[in-house]
């Protein structure tokens, strides 16, 4: 893998982590999730532990690449952006 690749799928899974854990949009899918399982409970723990979250999202990225090499691509840059962006943001730059 080139390391351009790897840098934009890294900050693409840093990206969605963020998106699972603690994105407004996804609010309503946590809140589902807890209240079925209470946090404590394994299922819970899956979507409130960023090492967890970040396994299945680079998985999921890098599943991606292996089918379809050019969504991935398409997918990764607009999440790696996306993650700078929110960071530069948050630090006021």
């Amino acid at each position: 893998m080139r390391p351009l690749t790897l840098l934009a799928d890294t900050l693409a899974v840093y990206r969605l982590t963020k998106l699972v854990m603690e994105d407004k949009i996804t609010e309503d899918l946590r809140d589902y999730i807890y209240e079925k399982f209470p946090r404590g409970h394994k299922m819970s723990y899956l979507i409130g532990c960023p090492w967890c979250v970040s396994i299945w999202a680079a998985l999921a990225i890098f599943t991606l690449r292996k089918i379809s090499p050019e969504t991935a691509d398409f997918l990764s840059g607009v999440l790696a952006t996306s993650a700078v962006t929110g960071v530069a943001y948050s630090k006021g730059l």
